[in-house]
């Protein structure tokens, strides 16, 4: 059985990697232009890599930021 670690990494190893947020940002734009909206993403930073990755965020992230306006 692989550990926590390592399930994390792999589920980070088929991610887009960019080296900014802003890199990110104009991905997510991208994908958006060519496959129509695919609903709120955010740009993170990832914990195991280092480089920029977007994706969906958690509910109890969207709802942070729902709430700050």
């Amino acid at each position: 059985m692989s550990s926590k670690r390592a399930l994390r990494r792999k589920a980070c190893s088929h991610k887009l990697r960019v080296d900014s947020e802003s890199a990110a940002r104009r991905a997510m734009s991208e994908l958006h232009r060519n496959k129509g909206y695919q609903g709120f993403m955010v740009a993170y930073r990832c914990a195991f890599c280092g480089a920029f990755h977007f994706g969906h965020p958690p509910a109890k992230v969207r709802r942070a930021i729902a709430l700050r306006g």
